[in-house]
């Protein structure tokens, strides 16, 4: 079995990312309608957040 190495590491971050905005769009479905616009915030800056990791990890030439 191979060493993980810093990518991978940041792998599993870009993973767990995308199960945070995952469990966000579940709140937000079961939402109560004036809850709506905080949760659409949160739910933004999960999203760009995510972005915001792959783009660092795509340009990472550390491999």
């Amino acid at each position: 079995m191979a060493i993980p190495t810093a990518f991978d590491h940041a792998l599993g971050d870009v993973e767990n990312a995308a199960g945070a905005v995952m469990v966000q769009l579940r709140v937000l479905q079961h939402s109560a309608p004036g809850d709506v616009p905080r949760l659409r915030a949160a739910l933004r800056d999960l999203l760009q957040a995510y972005v915001d990791q792959v783009m660092t990890l795509a340009r990472d030439d550390d491999r």
